[in-house]
């Protein structure tokens, strides 16, 4: 997954869709060039960022983030072992 937000707002998304036990396994500065290599960032961004932002900054505009998250079974994943399946094949339908 990938995208500009905050961390805090990033773990809540995954949290809302179910994911649980997020670590942050990495943190490292995200700079100009690192922006300029996704399609988000026209050459034209990049080119407005490199005149409005400071050089000192242009190597870290933002910080990206590893993380691993855990996504618990869910009742889709394990159906119920006591429905009765069998004959229930619809192109064998009458």
């Amino acid at each position: 997954m990938s995208g500009a937000l905050a961390e805090r707002v990033f773990a809540d998304k995954l949290e809302a869709v179910g994911f649980t036990d997020l670590v942050v396994v990495d943190r490292r500065p995200f700079g100009l060039r690192d922006a300029a290599r996704y399609p988000l960032f026209t050459p034209d961004l990049i080119e407005l960022m490199h005149r409005l932002l400071p050089e000192e900054r242009q190597d870290q505009v933002a910080i990206a983030i590893t993380a691993t998250v855990v996504k618990p079974p869910s009742e889709a994943d394990h159906p119920d072992d006591t429905a009765d399946t069998a004959g229930t094949d619809p192109a064998r339908a009458p």
